[in-house]
């Protein structure tokens, strides 16, 4: 088959991860696999690994010129405008057996001629349908897609299933997870990364995600301060990047904690680094199914975590949910006294291998 996976922009993210993954199993599986960006390049690390590993990748925001320089309507209308055209001249040159789409730009997508290509349209929604939806013209064209193009929906959990088969009815409605290299994870081993962050006989609280509002770094910090109140050996580890990064930085500042906060910036040795971590930290305010923590379950950490985030996620008895109406010397008492125990952890379910056969199932329906 030759499948296009679409996506925005390929900067770090989980459904950026996901696209990625889907690449390299899709590619290795014997099939022809054309990642497609809607944006320019970010050269970040997943566009590098993507080129590392021969995954043909078509930047679409590379592919014209903008005649408008200033900001404004005028110059979003033209981008908009020569976007679209721009990827239907891809899409009818390539004429691909799949097109999986990992983005809400539904405007795109309506008027291209699906039947005359014989392409099969797949979406999976990687956050919550009020998010996904929450324009009233998005939800119109998705509905139009799926009824009129036979577009196949797929779900991260049962409760997204749920929440879909709600609006679209159940046909067509799949359920695919957010598959990791469990072997990866398991087996992985710290090297000299402890070495490398000075975090040797350190008590590490550690967290993967984007700088962003809803992962929530503000209260990481305010736990923090808490738990090295009562622990002055530990360190609090953040690994990524995003808009509030110098935000947190100068409030670890305030609190007079900068020297025991890592700013570890985007990392391709995650497996490793989560092996140095006793304590994997999640307050986050919304999640889909974040593959982090999925990652961090997988690699046998105790995990702190807020209520917030789906129990589909959950696959490790040593992972504990709190609600973000405690306050941070609650978080911070629980992080602390953590029952330390041997981890019973649900790979199965999150398997990557199984995951794409799934997929792949869904594919060919």
């Amino acid at each position: 088959m030759k499948i296009a996976e679409f996506i925005l922009r390929m900067e770090i993210g989980g459904a950026q991860d996901i696209v990625k993954k889907y690449a390299y199993a899709l590619q290795k599986s014997g099939h022809e696999v054309i990642v497609i960006v809607y944006t320019p390049k970010t050269n970040s690390i997943f566009e590098k690994e993507l080129k590392e590993n021969h995954i043909k990748t078509i930047y679409i925001g590379e592919l014209y010129q903008l005649r408008n320089k200033r900001n404004g309507m005028a110059l979003r209308f033209e981008r908009q405008i020569k976007s679209m055209i721009v990827l239907y001249k891809v899409l009818d040159k390539l004429r691909p057996d799949i097109f999986h789409i990992h983005s809400e730009l539904f405007r795109a997508f309506v008027w291209m001629p699906w039947r005359r290509w014989d392409t099969k349209l797949i979406f999976t929604a990687h956050n919550e349908s009020k998010i996904v939806f929450h324009s009233k013209v998005n939800l119109l064209f998705a509905r139009w897609l799926h009824d009129k193009h036979n577009m196949r929906i797929i779900a991260l959990s049962e409760k997204h299933y749920k929440n879909l088969a709600t609006i679209f009815g159940k046909k067509n409605i799949y359920i695919v997870r957010n598959g990791i290299d469990i072997d990866k994870f398991k087996d992985a081993k710290p090297g000299e990364v402890k070495k490398e962050l000075q975090i040797k006989d350190k008590f590490v609280i550690g967290n993967i995600g984007r700088f962003e509002s809803a992962k929530n770094h503000v209260f990481m910090l305010d736990i923090f301060r808490e738990v090295v109140k009562k622990k002055d050996d530990a360190v609090l580890l953040l690994i990524g990047t995003g808009s509030l990064e110098g935000d947190i930085r100068r409030k670890a500042e305030k609190y007079n904690i900068q020297e025991k906060v890592i700013f570890a910036g985007v990392r391709s040795d995650i497996p490793e680094l989560l092996k140095v971590i006793n304590v994997f930290l999640m307050p986050s305010l919304f999640e889909g199914i974040p593959v982090a923590l999925i990652e961090a379950q997988a690699a046998g950490l105790d995990c702190v975590i807020s209520d917030n985030i789906t129990d589909d996620a959950i696959i490790s008895n040593k992972t504990e949910k709190i609600s973000l109406d405690r306050d941070a010397v609650y978080w911070a008492r629980k992080i602390i006294s953590i029952h330390r125990r041997i981890a019973d952890i649900d790979y199965k379910r999150y398997d990557l291998q199984q995951c794409i056969k799934r997929l792949l199932k869904i594919y060919e329906s």
